[in-house]
């Protein structure tokens, strides 16, 4: 995983479609060129595998900023649809809380729809609690956009080893998707399930 530029746009257009990509490019040119949040890609063969954006300027929800004044949030989970189902969103998640804690975070926030229990059962299995919940979309929303925002402390015990499979649904071959992740050594991630909800709010 690396910290996202605005060459990446193509493919992540390519790779994730034109409203994701767009979303992301978004965020390269406004609060990352500003110093409040940044892109983070997960690559495989130099072609992304997954993104996320880690935000750490002032929270929409002010709700949130009350009770959670400086916690980072992380937006817009992506990983495309064929490569799902092989870790690739969980160890996207556990490398940006790494690149949190490195900027000096002690806790992080994220947001999941009401409606989408696998990734809350992920996320909670992650060590993620309930903050804040019931919170609606605004301009037009509807119910159906009403999500919880979950907050873990970055420095917390996981209840699994992530780097074992904890179950496997099918067959895969071999191991899983190798991610090139900055400063570091290639990382094979094992095929096992990782469903991560699709959180679509935009930040500032």
């Amino acid at each position: 995983m690396r910290r996202g530029r605005l060459s990446d746009v193509p493919l992540l257009i390519a790779v994730l479609g034109r409203e994701h990509g767009e979303y992301f490019a978004e965020r390269l040119r406004v609060q990352q060129r500003a110093g409040i949040g940044e892109v983070l890609i997960a690559f495989a063969d130099e072609h992304p595998v997954g993104a996320v954006f880690a935000f750490w300027g002032k929270a929409e929800e002010k709700e949130f900023r009350a009770l959670r004044r400086g916690v980072p949030l992380l937006y817009h989970f992506e990983v495309p649809a064929h490569l799902r189902n092989r870790g690739i969103g969980t160890q996207l998640l556990l490398k940006a809380e790494q690149r949190l804690r490195s900027k000096g975070h002690t806790q992080v926030a994220l947001g999941v729809d009401e409606s989408n229990k696998d990734a809350r059962r992920l996320y909670e299995r992650l060590g993620y609690e309930l903050a804040l919940g019931n919170l609606g979309v605004p301009d037009g929303g509807t119910e159906h956009d009403r999500y919880d925002i979950l907050v873990a402390d970055l420095e917390r015990t996981l209840p699994f080893d992530p780097a074992r499979p904890r179950r496997r649904h099918r067959p895969m071959a071999r191991a899983g998707v190798r991610v090139a992740v900055a400063g570091l050594r290639s990382l094979r991630i094992p095929a096992w399930t990782s469903v991560l909800g699709t959180f679509r709010r935009t930040t500032g």
